[in-house]
């Protein structure tokens, strides 16, 4: 039987688990961890962190090639790097992909919708396989812990309404709503797919969030509820569907 081609994406994978092997056990040597505790990574010697760093910038390049050219993110830096850790600690399980910073705590994942269906079937640290987040992307794109657990976020993200924008342009999935997160003020959580990509991203929102005076007076529960009904009458409501939208156009297929 003739072998099979090797995808670039199987790359990646070889590539990234040969990487996490061999750290896990220099993690055990006494050279690059003295103590021999997997739980305390700031312990872990300048060795470890410069052989981390070289595997980490060999493992990126893998990604790239999976990824292919991607223009400049408007308002992410310009060079993204590998989202999951190798190894230990840090962003260790994270969706495959490249993670771009913005500002105040801003981010935005690019993978692959295959990278994404591999990553759900694998990361089984995070949930129970009858607990699994659906692997329909529209459903998946408005799931809050997916931005957790992805790493588009540090934070716990709850949300507080759906942002219903439909589908923009060359966008095969889209998913969007408000969210509450540390530390402090109101975000916007939104995915698409487009083309061969896949773009999760977590970012303030621009227009503030108001309070709204017919929800005032009620308990905490009560205003949440509320304010979830009446935020869609908003007259700055617009504006956060417009945030959403112009970020979507924007992406890249």
């Amino acid at each position: 039987m003739p072998a099979f081609a090797q995808t670039e994406e199987d790359g990646y994978f070889a590539a990234r688990n040969a990487a996490s092997a061999e750290l896990k056990q220099m993690a055990q040597d006494p050279e690059y961890n003295p103590t021999k505790d997997l739980g305390k990574p700031e312990l872990f010697t300048p060795a470890f962190r410069r052989e981390y760093d070289r595997r980490r910038r060999d493992v990126e390049a893998t990604m790239r090639d999976v990824l292919g050219p991607l223009p400049p993110l408007p308002g992410f830096s310009k060079a993204g790097v590998l989202n999951p850790a190798l190894c230990c600690y840090g962003r260790f399980g994270a969706l495959d992909g490249l993670s771009y910073e913005g500002q105040g705590g801003n981010r935005i994942i690019v993978s692959t919708p295959s990278l994404v269906e591999h990553w759900l079937n694998e990361s089984t640290d995070f949930w129970s396989i009858d607990k699994k987040p659906s692997s329909d992307l529209s459903i998946l794109f408005t799931t809050p812990s997916f931005y957790l657990w992805a790493r588009a976020s540090d934070w716990g993200v709850e949300k507080l309404v759906d942002l219903p924008i439909g589908l923009t342009d060359n966008a095969s999935a889209i998913g969007a709503f408000l969210a509450s997160a540390q530390p402090g003020a109101n975000w916007i959580a939104l995915s698409v797919a487009k083309g061969s990509k896949v773009y999760v991203s977590f970012f303030k929102a621009r227009t503030p969030a108001q309070p709204i005076a017919a929800c005032d007076g009620a308990p905490p529960a009560a205003y949440r509820d509320c304010w979830a009904r009446q935020v869609k009458d908003q007259p700055w409501f617009a504006d956060l569907l417009l945030e959403v939208v112009s970020l979507a156009d924007s992406l890249p297929e």
